[in-house]
């Protein structure tokens, strides 16, 4: 397994259906909290590796049932995006930093009281 892969896994085991939607969101991937609850379900109980192709075909057809067609293909396109430029880059410290960012940001809209 590699280091992204660590870290998809690490992430999925550790969010919350919430978190889910506000990083859905984030990317224009609108989701519901039921969706989130079934799509981490989905994630966690089955050992879905977005790198490989034949894989992500798999993880994109079930996230079409959970969600909808344009709202998986969204996703398989980022998928496809995150892949590639791991792939072509290698373990980047500013990619690792700024993912470390991301995460923190997510996780502080999260626990902000509602205005």
């Amino acid at each position: 397994m590699n280091f992204y892969q660590q870290i998809v896994k690490q992430k999925l085991k550790t969010i919350t259906p919430e978190q889910l939607v506000a990083y859905s969101q984030d990317y224009d991937l609108p989701i519901t909290v039921s969706q989130a609850k079934k799509i981490l379900h989905l994630a966690r109980t089955n050992d879905i590796n977005i790198f490989d192709p034949k894989e992500r075909k798999k993880w994109v057809r079930e996230l079409a049932k959970i969600t909808s067609p344009e709202i998986a293909k969204k996703a398989n396109e980022l998928f496809l995006k995150f892949v590639q430029k791991k792939v072509k880059k290698g373990v980047s410290p500013f990619f690792i930093a700024r993912q470390q960012q991301f995460f923190q940001a997510a996780d502080h809209r999260m626990s902000a009281p509602a205005a």
